[in-house]
C-alpha cells in the first residue's frame, strides 16, 4: 500500500474492491510503524477544511462508536474529516470501517496471543477461536445483522455458532474464510510464504486476493489447502481429522509439507527463543509432522534431525543449526 493509492481511499477515488483491499491493509499492520507513517505522511499534506470540520468529525465518530474528546478535538479542528479521523483513530478501527461498514460496531477489541502463549476468544455469537502464538485476532462487541467479520493476523483454530443468516467471515491479508457453522483453521502468518486454511467439519470457502484474479476454494472436511502468496496458486492435501483435530484442539502442533525454516519460525513464536538455520538446504527442507504430547523444544528439534543431517547447539534462549 502506498501513499498515491491511500490518498485515493481517503479521497473517494478508488473502487469497492480497492477499499476493500485497503482495509484488510489497514487491519493486517494495524499498530505497524509502516502504517503510523503512511498516515501521517498523508495528514501533513492535508489542506485545511473549510466546511464544518467539526461535525464532520462527529459523524464519523459516531459511525465509528466511539466518543470524540474535546481536547482531541481542538488538536485536529482544522483539518478535514478524513485526516481528522487519520490522526485520531485506531488503524484497525479505521480499517473496520472502510472494509466493514454494514456490521456498525459498537466496539472492536484485540486479542493477542504472545510467544509462547495461547489464548482462547470467546465472540458475541458464542463461537469461539483459539489463537495460536504470536496471533492476534480483532472482533466486534456484536455482530451485525447479515454476517459474522472478523480479522486475524497469525494462526486460530474456530469453532463457528450456527447461524444460517449471517455467514462467518475469518480475514487475513490474502485470503478470506466463509463458513456458516464449522471448525476449521487458519493459519497466516505475514512472514510465511504461504496461507493454509484446514476444514475439520463442516464446509467452507477460501476466496483469494492476490494478483486481482480472486478466486473461490470450497474445502471438504479433511482437506488443507495452501496458497502461495508469491504465485497466487494452491495446493490441496488430504489430512486425517482424528489425527489433526487432537493437535490444534489440545494446543498440539501440525506441518504440513513445510519448510524448515517456516517451521523454525513458528518454534520461535511457540517456544519465545530464537534459532538460526546456517544452511541454506537445510532451510529448505521440507517435513510432515505432528506433536500432541507437549514435546519441548529440544525433543522437537530432534524429531526434525533424525537423519542426523543437523548440528544442534543451544546456548539458552539462542539455538544455532548448521549442517552436520
Amino acid at each position: 500500500m502506498d501513499k498515491k493509492e491511500m490518498r485515493n481511499l481517503f479521497d473517494g477515488d478508488c473502487s469497492p474492491a480497492e477499499e476493500q483491499a485497503a482495509g484488510r491493509w489497514l487491519a493486517e499492520h494495524a499498530e505497524t510503524k509502516e502504517a503510523d507513517e503512511l498516515l501521517y505522511a498523508l495528514l501533513r499534506e492535508t489542506k485545511p477544511a473549510t466546511a464544518d470540520a467539526e461535525g464532520a468529525f462527529r459523524r464519523v465518530c459516531r459511525r465509528l462508536g466511539i466518543a470524540p474528546k474535546s481536547s482531541a478535538w481542538r488538536l485536529v479542528g482544522r483539518w478535514t474529516m478524513r485526516a481528522a479521523a487519520c490522526l485520531l483513530l485506531p488503524v484497525a478501527a479505521l480499517a473496520f470501517y472502510l472494509y466493514g461498514e454494514a456490521q456498525r460496531p459498537g466496539e472492536w477489541f484485540e486479542a493477542y496471543a504472545p510467544y509462547g502463549k495461547t489464548l482462547r476468544v470467546v465472540l458475541p455469537d458464542g463461537s469461539e477461536v483459539v489463537i495460536n502464538s504470536g496471533s492476534k485476532l480483532i472482533y466486534p462487541d456484536r455482530f451485525g445483522p447479515d454476517r459474522r467479520q472478523v480479522f486475524l493476523a497469525g494462526e486460530g483454530y474456530a469453532t463457528i455458532a450456527k447461524d444460517p443468516g449471517r455467514p462467518f467471515v475469518m480475514s487475513a491479508g490474502e485470503v478470506d474464510v466463509r463458513v456458516l457453522g464449522t471448525k476449521f483453521n487458519l493459519k497466516s502468518y505475514a512472514e510465511d510464504s504461504e496461507v493454509e486454511v484446514t476444514l475439520v467439519e463442516g464446509s467452507v470457502e477460501m476466496e483469494t486476493k492476490l494478483g486481482g484474479d480472486d478466486r473461490i476454494v470450497r474445502l471438504r472436511p479433511g482437506e488443507l489447502v495452501k496458497l502461495d502468496k508469491r504465485t497466487g496458486s494452491t495446493e490441496t492435501f488430504d489430512v486425517p481429522t482424528d489425527t489433526y483435530r487432537p493437535v490444534v484442539c489440545g494446543g498440539g502442533l501440525f506441518f504440513m509439507d513445510k519448510r524448515f525454516d517456516e517451521i523454525v519460525a513458528y518454534l520461535e513464536k511457540r517456544f519465545d527463543v530464537k534459532i538460526n538455520v546456517a544452511d541454506r538446504a537445510l532451510a529448505e527442507r521440507r517435513f510432515i509432522a505432528s506433536f500432541v504430547n507437549g514435546e519441548s523444544l529440544d525433543e522437537m528439534l530432534a524429531s526434525f534431525n533424525a537423519d542426523e543431517a543437523m548440528r544442534i547447539r543451544r546456548e539458552g534462549r539462542i539455538v544455532n543449526i548448521t549442517k552436520r
